[in-house]
């Protein structure tokens, strides 16, 4: 039986981790049961399909300047899918493949909760580590909490901190161990491994909750507070009241 192939997806990582891989995931338990998988995804992404993809093929991520962040979504995406077809399906594989095998991620598909798994990695959390995301997107810049006051928060907690995130969207607070840009798996098992992950709402802080960490997050009604510039101290609290030892 031939296989189905999943084109790459370019959009907002948050999409992707809890809108396209759960899409993926229920496409092939409900109706390409028996069917081999190939996922085609960005470099150091595997992880979210490595439960259910035969095979996993990486790609380097084309410049998208013209449409970034969330516009890349809609307006993007389709043209990156449609050129993934002759790009990375014809050449890389060298054969022809039709068009209805190859599921591509032309527009929103409706969020798959219960297909969004949980990593289950035998790791011991650490009660000195701590991984950051400090988020730094040039779009929607009102999430973006200053690096001044990442700088203060870390004075409240200094011990083993690792900031996470792609380079070009994250920034390194003092005192951090650069991650941003590590793989996935690396990334995942970090947060597992942590006393807590702390960040505004972001695709990176939907990540820690599949590595069931604990979280400190704001900017949305599930978080401690919905301001998306809480005081520091308001942070160091949230996370004192989680177990890190913050000395307020």
């Amino acid at each position: 039986m031939k296989p189905i192939y999943a084109a790459p997806f370019f959009g907002q990582f948050g999409a992707e981790v809890a809108v396209w891989a759960p899409w993926l995931r229920a496409q092939k338990e409900d109706w390409y049961v028996g069917r081999d998988m190939v996922v085609f995804c960005r470099r150091g992404h595997a992880e979210l399909y490595r439960d259910f993809a035969s095979q996993i093929i990486d790609v380097d991520e084309p410049e998208i300047s013209a449409v970034s962040g969330v516009n890349a979504w809609v307006h993007g995406i389709g043209k990156l899918s449609r050129n993934c077809y002759h790009k990375f399906v014809c050449s890389d594989l060298r054969k022809r493949v039709a068009l209805k095998d190859i599921l591509c991620p032309t527009m929103p598909h409706p969020q798959h909760e219960k297909r969004m798994i949980v990593f289950a990695y035998a790791v011991e959390p650490d009660p000195s580590v701590v991984v950051v995301h400090a988020r730094n997107c040039s779009w929607q810049v009102h999430k973006n909490w200053p690096l001044g006051k990442w700088n203060e928060l870390i004075a409240w907690y200094p011990n083993k901190y690792y900031a996470i995130g792609r380079k070009d969207q994250a920034m390194l607070p003092d005192g951090c161990v650069d991650l941003r840009g590590a793989p996935l798996s690396t990334v995942i098992r970090k947060m597992a491994g942590s006393c807590v992950v702390v960040g505004p709402e972001s695709g990176p802080m939907a990540l820690a909750e599949q590595a069931a960490a604990r979280t400190v997050r704001w900017g949305i009604c599930a978080g401690f507070t919905e301001s998306w510039d809480p005081e520091v101290v308001e942070v160091a609290r949230a996370m004192k009241s989680v177990g890190c030892r913050v000395a307020i």
